[in-house]
């Protein structure tokens, strides 16, 4: 029998029950915390052992502080002697500033640790000194400081007669137990082997409670019932395996081999023929305790889902009881309902009858997620979905990219606001925010006159200066930067200083200067808005960098966007809406960046900035460093799509070589239109105005409740690229193929944007769903 098991159904149910089952005392969260500070002491304050010891319940946290406190040290990988020092790491992870709210969690957080820890302390240097009559003591001691009496009397005050008995007897046990070590044990023992001998110890004592009502269901092993005992009773798990039980399978000697040896005076367990009368009766002991009503239960399938035969027994039982009534349990449940609110969502999600608790708001997720994944499979809207995304303020741009990857991942993050355990790690993503952190900084104290004479070792100087800054800021306890994390930082300061070379010999190259770094749309300058009310699209954000080039009293303006890794330019991608982002910033600055740019404003393009630090291989060992130089500009090439216009193409690079931008010159040093990512006013305009339509167009979608697991594949990859990366994987469980991305050219593209239908030789042969839509 499953104790565990079966307290928690009654429990559920509001069911007062006794268990008539006698346990180990080694079972009890008493000695679960004992066991567990022996564990995490001596494992050096391990993260498992640790987090086992806090929630026995009895180490002085409750459970939401217990919750909170390993949120943060799972995030941050707290273990070992990070917990003898203060935290001083952000409760939100990397990068993040602190606020009045997040230094009041970090000093909750550290009042735990050091709750925690102190008590502990004590309890290694006193067992430290070793033997048996020492260690009883430290551990004694131990609970004597958690005031563990009064919270297992607090315990037992809020349970049943019978079990608040049972919590006296196990704390008189332990405490003998405890004595019995110090008299018993050898003097000099360690506190290694003490732990073991303890565990054995507490592992021979058993303990049970006597009923102390009636009033209440009695689970008893089958063993253990009385014939005609009591009114009713309840036979469960009626199962071939149970009744009879399954003989001990012992793979050393057969029963033939058992028999020969019980002939020679050597008995050893009962053979499955002699246990046959002996099964006979504790299923005729079951079966007759009840004087009034017998219920007879019996599962079709295993917990493990195997299908399970009903006992050889019930034929007989039928025979016996022609008036027998079977019915489904199932059946019954959903006729008469819940019996809990907590039940009623076990109900909901298994097709249960929850009317009487429609109006409980701890169903209305659980009702949201069941019809999601219905309506996910059957390829249909959900009914609710104004309810459950009401108050999120409106449709994204990076929330309209992630629906256009897939609509249930959207629906899983943004309407059920699902949010994944992570560990704070610096990752690509806190890469790229380390490097806009120094770029911004770097050019708001160096003034735009004086980088053109910047010397080398001065912008040397500036740039650690900043990096130490954001070391300061954002890793402040220096003990926590290891050695990966110093070799990270020496590498990526490599990165910074390198990519700082190459952007001032261009900067010193062109016209365009930069106006704006970490330009924040909706606060900076007015969000871009495409809608009305609970459907409206508002585009916010930060655009890395504006430049901009004055020209016969206009202004024109390019956006940039830093990548630590590859990003290029896909009209296909842009087609079903993903990398849309940087055009809708565009559109926001020329829309509303009049005040700060001037009044004429016209766009010069999309550029995607890539910052790192790639190996570069030159046949010429000999090479001068100007070849050097221009070896590892052609590295970091950007890509994106600029304004079709040779003025404003040459004014981004005097010299004409173009080594960073996508622009491609003959030897005449001519642009050529082949190779070079560059469009017409005209077609920016109009991407601008599909980036709308692809926002309004997934916004009603959103709101008439799409929740299909829909992950777009890319033609290049046979496996849901929408999945690759999503947090949401392990709730859809999708292995399915997906949608396929059309391949568009660059004509087909701006021909399907304009109205025309994709052509089906734009998409790859054998591939699923020709167009968006």
């Amino acid at each position: 029998m499953t104790s565990g098991l079966v307290e928690s159904v009654f429990k559920r149910y509001d069911i007062p029950a006794q268990l008539d089952t006698r346990a180990e005392l080694s079972v009890f969260p008493l000695m679960s915390l004992i066991f567990a500070a022996f564990d995490t002491v001596r494992g050096g304050y391990a993260y498992a052992d640790m987090f086992r010891y806090l929630k026995t319940g009895l180490a002085g946290l409750t459970i939401h502080q217990t919750d909170a406190l390993e949120r943060y040290c799972y995030a941050w990988n707290i273990q070992g002697g990070a917990w003898r020092r203060p935290f001083s790491l952000h409760p939100d992870g990397y990068n993040a500033v602190f606020t009045r709210r997040s230094k009041a969690m970090l000093r909750l957080v550290n009042r735990w640790r050091e709750k925690v820890i102190a008590p502990l302390a004590d309890f290694e240097k006193a067992m430290g000194r070793g033997g048996a009559g020492n260690i009883s003591r430290a551990v004694y001691g131990l609970l004597m400081r958690l005031r563990v009496p009064e919270q297992l009397l607090s315990i037992a005050g809020e349970m049943t007669p019978a079990s608040e008995q049972l919590y006296r007897q196990v704390w008189d046990a332990a405490v003998d137990l405890f004595d019995d070590m110090a008299d018993m044990a050898d003097p000099n023992v360690t506190p290694e082997r003490y732990a073991e001998l303890l565990r054995l110890a507490a592992a021979q004592i058993k303990l049970g409670a006597i009923p102390a009502t009636r009033d209440q269901v009695l689970v008893s092993e089958v063993e253990r019932v009385a014939g005609a005992s009591v009114k009713c009773a309840f036979v469960a798990g009626f199962n071939d395996g149970n009744f009879p039980a399954a003989p001990a399978n012992s793979a050393l000697l057969t029963d033939i081999e058992r028999c020969k040896l019980e002939a020679a005076d050597l008995p050893l367990s009962p053979t499955a023929e002699a246990a046959w009368p002996e099964e006979r009766y504790l299923a005729y002991n079951a079966l007759t305790a009840a004087t009034e009503r017998l219920y007879v239960t019996m599962p079709r399938r295993s917990l493990s889902g195997e299908d399970v035969r009903s006992s050889v027994f019930l034929p007989h039982l039928t025979a016996l009881m022609p008036f027998n009534k079977i019915e489904d349990a199932a059946a019954i449940l959903l006729k008469e309902g819940p019996a809990s609110s907590a039940k009623a969502v076990d109900l909901l999600l298994s097709g249960g009858n929850v009317k009487n608790y429609a109006g409980r708001p701890e169903l209305f997720r659980a009702q949201s997620l069941k019809e999601a994944v219905r309506a996910a499979g059957q390829k249909k809207p959900i009914a609710n979905a104004a309810k459950l995304y009401a108050g999120r303020g409106g449709l994204s741009a990076t929330s309209g990219e992630r629906f256009a990857r897939c609509s249930f991942s959207y629906f899983c993050q943004y309407g059920l606001r699902l949010q994944p355990t992570k560990r704070n790690e610096f990752d690509a993503m806190q890469t790229g925010t380390f490097i806009h952190y120094v770029l911004e900084r770097f050019f708001a104290r160096v003034p735009a006159d004086e980088r053109f004479g910047l010397t080398q070792e001065k912008a040397t100087r500036i740039l650690d200066g900043i990096i130490e800054e954001y070391i300061k800021d954002f890793l402040p306890d220096e003990r926590e930067r290891s050695a990966r994390m110093q070799y990270l930082f020496s590498r990526l300061s490599r990165i910074v200083h390198s990519y700082m070379t190459i952007l001032l010999d261009e900067l010193k190259n062109s016209e365009f200067v930069p106006l704006d770094f970490e330009l924040e749309v909706g606060r900076d300058i007015p969000a871009l808005v495409y809608g009305e009310g609970e459907n409206k699209i508002v585009v916010r954000g930060k655009i890395d960098r504006v430049d901009g080039l004055k020209k016969d009293g206009q202004t024109y303006l390019r956006i940039l966007d830093y990548k630590t890794g590859m990003k290029e330019l896909s009209y296909s991608e842009l087609y079903q809406g993903i990398g849309l982002q940087m055009f809708l910033y565009l559109a926001a600055v020329l829309a509303g960046g009049r005040e700060r740019y001037g009044e004429k404003l016209f766009p010069a393009g999309v550029v995607y900035a890539p910052v790192r630090l790639d190996t570069v291989t030159l046949e010429n060992r000999q090479a001068s460093d100007d070849e050097v130089r221009q070896a590892r500009m052609a590295k970091v090439k950007k890509n994106g799509l600029l304004l079709e216009d040779e003025e404003v193409l040459r004014a981004m690079d005097r010299s004409g070589k173009f080594l960073t931008l996508p622009i491609e010159t003959d030897k005449d040093g001519g642009i050529q239109r082949r190779g070079t990512s560059v469009t017409s006013m005209e077609r920016l305009g109009m991407l601008s105005q599909y980036a709308g339509r692809v926002l309004n167009e997934a916004a009603g979608k959103i709101a008439s409740g799409c929740v299909e697991v829909n992950p777009l594949t890319s033609h290049v990859e046979k496996k849901p690229d929408a999945c690759k990366y999503c947090d949401m994987r392990p709730v859809c469980r999708y292995e399915g193929e997906g949608r396929t991305m059309p391949r568009l050219a660059e004509e087909d593209f701006w021909r399907a944007i304009g109205g025309d239908k994709v052509g089906e030789d734009t998409v790859y042969s054998g591939a699923e769903g020709s167009n968006r839509d």
